[in-house]
């Protein structure tokens, strides 16, 4: 495998994480919810 191709496998795993944590977002508080959007920013 090329590094490349590891690398867009990553990506489409780190994409659902992402779906699946703004999914949750909403039921966060307004603390959590601001530091999950930095950490995402971060990225």
């Amino acid at each position: 495998m090329h590094q490349s191709e590891g690398q867009i496998i990553g990506l489409k795993k780190y994409k659902r994480k992402v779906q699946a944590i703004e999914k949750i977002l909403p039921n966060l508080c307004s603390n959590c919810r601001k530091i999950v959007e930095e950490a995402l920013a971060h990225k």
